[in-house]
């Protein structure tokens, strides 16, 4: 049996993943949708940028000016997955 050995760091990044995915797979399975305040805790910066850039769309909850804007977590999750699939490809053929 082969030894692996893990940095501290390294472990730790390990750990955050698997609990953001956790809380990924929660929000999706509780209602398919989260807000803007959600999606920056659950995904961060690159949350913003996709928003920013117009890859994620909102949906407006209500009639006012500040009614509430949720996102898909499918349409998160599927953009998420193509932007790995991307990088991998970016990756494996250098």
């Amino acid at each position: 049996m082969e030894t692996i050995t893990l940095t501290q760091q390294t472990l730790k990044e390990i750990i955050a993943d698997a609990v953001s995915q956790g809380i990924r797979a929660y929000e999706a399975s509780k209602g398919g949708e989260m807000s803007y305040r959600q999606g920056v805790r659950v995904y961060g910066s690159w949350f913003v940028d996709a928003v920013e850039r117009g890859h994620l769309h909102g949906l407006r909850r209500g009639a006012g000016t500040n009614s509430k804007i949720t996102y898909q977590v499918k349409d998160i999750e599927a953009l998420r997955q193509r932007e790995i699939a991307e990088t991998s490809n970016i990756l494996n053929t250098k």
